[in-house]
Parts: C-alpha cells; structure tokens; sequence
C-alpha cells in the first residue's frame, strides 16, 4: 500500500512479512478489540455457533480465530503469511490446522468452509478482486464471508494510536451483501468496508 497520501512526516514502511516479523511478540499489547471484536461481535446477520468449520485469512496471532472459537465454531483453520505471526496463532491452541501461504492462493478444496473471516488485513492488498474470489471459491453454498476492515485514514489518525483518538476515529462501516453463483463477477470487487456476505 502507498502511504504517502497519509503521511506527511515520511515514516519508513517495511514489506508485510518483515513488518509484521518485527511486530509479531507486541501485536496483541497494540491491537485494540474495537477495531475488529467489537464489530464482529455487532454483526447480526451471522450466526457464529452455527458454523462447524471456519477459515481465517491472514490470521496473525490467531486473535480472531480465538474469538470464532468462543462463539461456538467448532474448528477454525488459519492463513497467514507471517511465520512468526503463525507461530504465535499455534500457541493459543485454537486452531485445527495453520498453512503460511498467500490469502488469494489457498491449499484447500472448493467449499471447503461455511465460514471464511477475514479482519484487518485487506488493506495490503494491492487489488481486492483476487481476495474476493478465492473467499466465494472456498466458501460452501449457504455460507458466508465475513470481511472487517478500515479505511487507511483510521490507522493514520494519529502518531500513536489510543482510545480516546480511536473512538474519534471515524469507525468502519458494516454492510451486508448476499453472492450467488450467477452474480460472482458482479460483487467479486466490491467497493470495500466491512462486510458480511452469504452465498446461496
């Protein structure tokens, strides 16, 4: 992502990997539940518990996962392309299965998951089409695909991020949207913002 738009004080980037390499052992002391938790725990349109296998896109240090988990999902696999994040995801003990590899390349059947989720992390794409596909071609019929993410300006908003300047923060929309094989091309790059979209 260019983040020149945003930063006017030149702050050095690091590739995904490496950055979250480095950021890997503080992650979960940063990441506040607001943005990602909260939300999840707001939508209405997904019932959690009714889920048996669910699949986390990049999923870091396993926060969300761990989540799906106390919401009754009973086996989550994760995604990520960060060892060291994965590393830490392993140890919380929520997961069936953890495979490093590419959100848009995932070493799985079609339909393999009624439930694929997918929390602050789209905005490292370059292009959302390809994440958008390979989550309608591993999403069972009936399921749904559940994205939370945030527009750049939200993390930006400040040099440190705290609660007071978050809850300021303009918070990430929710919306929901439903897929069928006949509309795939159609809603395979929507506009963004964080959605919950069932397949039928």
């Amino acid at each position: 992502m260019d983040f020149s738009p945003f930063d006017n004080r030149g702050y050095p980037t690091l590739p995904v990997r490496e950055g979250y390499s480095a950021w890997a052992d503080t992650y979960d002391d940063t990441v506040l539940c607001l943005m990602d938790l909260r939300l999840a725990e707001a939508l209405v349109s997904v019932r959690w518990s009714e889920h048996r296998a669910a699949l986390d896109l990049a999923c870091g240090t396993g926060r969300f996962g761990a989540w799906l988990r106390t919401r009754g999902v009973d086996a989550v696999d994760g995604v990520d392309l960060t060892p060291a994040m994965l590393a830490r995801a392993q140890a919380r003990g929520a997961y069936r299965a953890l495979i490093t590899g590419e959100v848009t390349a995932v070493d799985r059947p079609d339909g393999s998951y009624s439930l694929i989720c997918q929390s602050l992390a789209d905005e490292h794409l370059p292009e959302l089409g390809p994440l958008y596909a390979e989550g309608f071609r591993l999403t069972a019929p009936g399921g749904q695909f559940v994205l939370i993410g945030y527009h750049p300006w939200f993390l930006m908003w400040a040099c440190r991020p705290t609660s007071a300047t978050l809850r300021a923060a303009t918070s990430p929309s929710t919306a929901t949207c439903t897929c069928s094989p006949t509309t795939r091309r159609r809603r395979s790059r929507p506009a963004g913002g964080s959605r919950s979209c069932a397949r039928r």
